[in-house]
């Protein structure tokens, strides 16, 4: 940590930093995923390319975004792993309709998944 302060970084420096490896992790598992989708399991692509790129990095960004805030509040990494399931892969996985049919909810947990953004991507 003290040769972290003492370089000359500026702070949206050290940010960015954190995020890019992550951002382009996150961008190759999704053009991995896509891929297999169409090509393995012949599932046709139905729209343009570029737009799913855009979303998904719009996506990326706002996942990464959260979980640099969740990082900055949490006191330990427990706490912070604890607070990113019970914020983030429990309500995608409930609530994306991944695991239930959305037409099958309540309607108030309905219009809550609207929020969600793994319901639409």
């Amino acid at each position: 940590m003290e040769q972290l302060i003492t370089t000359p970084v500026k702070p949206p420096e050290m940010v960015l930093g954190k995020l890019a490896p992550y951002f382009l992790i996150g961008f190759i598992d999704m053009v991995v995923s896509v891929a297999m989708a169409v090509f393995l399991f012949e599932v046709p692509l139905h729209g343009n390319v570029l737009v799913l790129s855009v979303i998904s990095s719009v996506f990326l960004f706002g996942a990464m975004g959260l979980g640099i805030v969740i990082s900055i509040v949490a006191k330990s990494q427990l706490v912070a792993s604890q607070i990113a399931m019970v914020a983030t892969f429990l309500p995608a996985f409930l609530l994306s309709g991944f695991m239930f049919a959305i037409s099958n909810m309540p309607v108030p947990l309905q219009a809550f998944s609207r929020i969600i953004p793994a319901r639409y991507l």
